[in-house]
């Protein structure tokens, strides 16, 4: 597996992002390009330099890698980020450009006690605004990214985040020249009676959610996982993207292999999931079975986004439609 590594180095400077440094991770991009190689980025930075020597000449600099970036992931590169300490300012934004718009299909991981923030803590107590204990604190994976989607998959420590960096790559690493991710060799019998596969709650067995004598009409809600689980080869694995996204708990996304083949499967959650935090009046009291709200039709999105042009989309359809409250609506659930 070839790529392209890009580190920051902390030691000088706080990481600040000088010209110099800039032009550097230019060039990354442009060596990712070349040899169509996704690019691995590892940011530890306090953004761009700040110093009375060189005014707005820092600003041109991270203004010409956000372009480098959106060129490069328009034309279908791929860059991963790793988030294993403080992103301050500009590297936030180029985390953000790199892994959280509709076009890019890289995995951002988030490691604990890291964090992603425009401002720093002491910055925003300065100029008054409100702030809070700490940098994880205003954008750390437990409280903000995580809930909010913008981090992908949490990571106990750097170790742990190639571990999950290196499965995204069985399912999605394509080798130059070549077309799509390979596939493995599954031991997974290809005549295996998936609905003998055991079931929690309510249902023994997978079978029994389509048996109309354990399950008339159809009607009892199921685990969608235990579903997508049986599915899937048993020896090809699973890994699920976005799952710590509140209000999205709807949609499920999993890469795995499915007849030894990459894919990416998506499950609509049959069951109700309560909602947390603040419910305004005119939305619905909890996460509807076999509904997609907002966030889970924008995950669903997402997710169709990131495997297009690599691997194909498998549907474990359960779906009665969109959710079409006020609530939906206002935000922006046509769109």
């Amino acid at each position: 597996i070839k790529r392209v590594l890009l580190l920051s180095d902390p030691t000088q400077g706080m990481g600040s992002l000088a010209s110099e440094e800039c032009d550097s991770i230019e060039a990354a991009i442009d060596l990712a390009q070349e040899l169509r190689l996704p690019l691995e980025w590892i940011p530890v930075s306090s953004g761009a330099r700040i110093a009375m020597d060189s005014g707005t000449e820092k600003l041109d600099a991270t203004a010409r890698v956000v372009r480098r970036i959106v060129e490069f992931t328009q034309a279908g590169g791929t860059i991963h980020v790793i988030v294993a300490g403080v992103n301050v300012g500009a590297q936030s934004y180029w985390d953000s450009l790199s892994t959280m718009l509709m076009h890019t299909k890289g995995a951002l991981i988030m490691t604990q006690g890291a964090s992603m923030v425009l401002t720093g803590r002491a910055a925003l107590e300065a100029s008054g605004a409100v702030s809070a204990e700490d940098e994880s604190a205003i954008g750390g994976f437990e409280r903000i990214m995580g809930p909010n989607g913008e981090a992908q998959y949490f990571a106990t420590d750097l170790g742990d985040a190639y571990r999950i960096l290196y499965e995204h790559y069985r399912y999605t690493y394509v080798v130059p020249g070549e077309s799509s991710p390979r596939g493995i060799q599954s031991g997974d019998p290809a005549d295996r009676d998936v609905t003998l596969d055991a079931c929690d709650g309510d249902f023994a067995r997978v079978g029994d959610i389509f048996d109309d004598e354990t399950n008339p009409g159809r009607k009892r809600p199921f685990p969608m996982r235990e579903v997508m689980a049986a599915v899937v080869d048993r020896d090809g694995g699973a890994l699920e993207r976005w799952r710590n996204w509140v209000g999205a708990e709807m949609a499920i996304v999993q890469d795995a292999h499915l007849g030894g083949v990459p894919v990416t499967m998506i499950g609509i959650e049959s069951q109700n999931v309560a909602r947390d935090g603040f419910r305004p009046q005119d939305g619905p009291g909890s996460w509807t079975g076999g509904t997609l709200f907002p966030l889970s039709s924008k995950k669903v999105a997402r997710a169709l986004n990131a495997a297009s042009g690599n691997r194909p989309v498998v549907i474990l359809a359960n779906l009665s439609g969109f959710d079409g409250s006020p609530e939906s609506m206002r935000k922006l659930q046509l769109e």
